[in-house]
C-alpha cells in the first residue's frame, strides 16, 4: 500500500491505481481488520482513478466496495468515505440527485463530518437549491471553522467542482 500512496504523492495516479490494486489482491479476508484494509485500499484506488479523471472506474470500484455482501463489515467510517467520494464523483460529472444521494449516505455514517457537508453543499448550489447549499455550509462551518480554506485547497488539488 505505501507505493501506492508514494505514487499518489508523486502524482502518478495510474501506478498509484495499479499498486492499490495489487494491495486488494493481496490481503486476506478472514478478519474485519482485512476486510478495512481492503476496503480503504478501494477507496484510495478509487481516488488515484479520480484524480486521474477515470470517473467511470472510480465509480466501478466504489460500487464493488459498496454494493458488497462483506460492506457491514468495515467500518463506517471507510463506508462513510467511500460514499462521500463517490458523490464527489458524481458532483463531477453532473450526476446531482445521485452525488446527494451519496453525500447523505456518508452523513448518516459520520454527521459530524464538516467536509461531507461541504461537498453536499456544492451539489446543491449546482443544483439551485439554495436554502439547502446554505444550510449545509453553515453546518460545515459550525463543524469547522476553516473548512472553506481546508476544501478551496483540496479543490485545487482534486477535482470537487461547483457549476458555473
Amino acid at each position: 500500500m505505501s507505493r501506492g500512496q508514494h505514487s499518489m504523492i508523486k502524482k502518478d495516479y495510474d501506478q498509484a491505481a495499479m499498486w492499490f490494486g495489487k494491495s486488494i489482491e493481496a490481503s486476506p479476508g478472514k478478519e474485519n481488520a482485512a476486510y478495512d484494509f481492503k476496503a480503504r485500499v478501494q477507496v484510495l484506488k478509487s481516488h488515484s482513478l479520480f484524480e486521474k479523471n477515470d470517473y467511470k472506474k472510480a465509480i466501478q470500484e466504489l460500487d464493488t466496495l459498496l454494493e458488497s455482501k462483506d460492506k457491514e463489515k468495515v467500518s463506517g467510517q471507510i463506508i462513510g468515505e467511500a460514499y462521500s467520494l463517490r458523490g464527489a464523483i458524481h458532483n463531477d460529472s453532473g450526476n446531482f440527485e445521485n452525488a446527494v444521494s451519496d453525500l447523505t449516505n456518508a452523513l448518516a455514517l459520520s454527521p459530524d463530518n464538516a467536509l461531507y457537508y461541504y461537498i453536499r453543499s456544492i451539489t446543491y448550489k449546482n443544483i439551485k437549491e439554495t436554502a439547502k447549499s446554505e444550510a449545509d455550509l453553515k453546518k460545515a462551518k459550525e463543524l469547522d471553522s476553516a473548512i472553506e480554506t481546508k476544501v478551496h485547497t483540496k479543490i485545487k488539488n482534486t477535482k470537487i467542482k461547483e457549476q458555473k
